[in-house]
């Protein structure tokens, strides 16, 4: 019981820092919105990750491991295009001056933003993952 409530905890905390990083990703209902996608992508990760991670195993040996990274982006990507409230924009963040440091204007595609999103919301996880052990 204390796995599945940690691992729920994860997923929520990883899913609102991700969704307050990459600004380009709105939930349009809500707090209602933020429960149906946390507990989506718990189910995802709870049940469906280990089965996928099993059956794709000589790959993820093969590239080191990336396999959870590009699973949580194909889950982001799988609950973008099934729940129409979870809206994932192209990101844009424009050009700026930070202490004499100018940083670039970036623009990403809806791909590139789902990756960016399974990044943050894998070093969250892991860093929550952490915390909470």
């Amino acid at each position: 019981m204390k796995k599945i409530i940690r691992s729920l905890i994860t997923v929520a905390v990883s899913f609102w820092v991700t969704i307050t990083v990459i600004n380009s990703i709105s939930l349009l209902d809500g707090q209602r919105t933020f429960i149906i996608i946390s507990l989506g992508l718990f189910v995802l990760h709870y049940f469906v990750r280990p089965i996928a991670k099993t059956i794709l195993l000589p790959i993820n040996i093969l590239f080191f491991g990336l396999l959870s990274f590009i699973l949580t982006a194909v889950f982001f990507y799988f609950v973008a295009m099934l729940y129409p409230l979870f809206k994932v924009a192209p990101f844009y963040s424009p050009a700026t001056n930070f202490n004499g440091y100018i940083i670039p204007e970036i623009n990403l595609g809806f791909m590139l933003t789902i990756l960016a999103a399974a990044l943050v919301y894998s070093f969250t996880a892991s860093l929550v993952r952490w915390i909470l052990h």
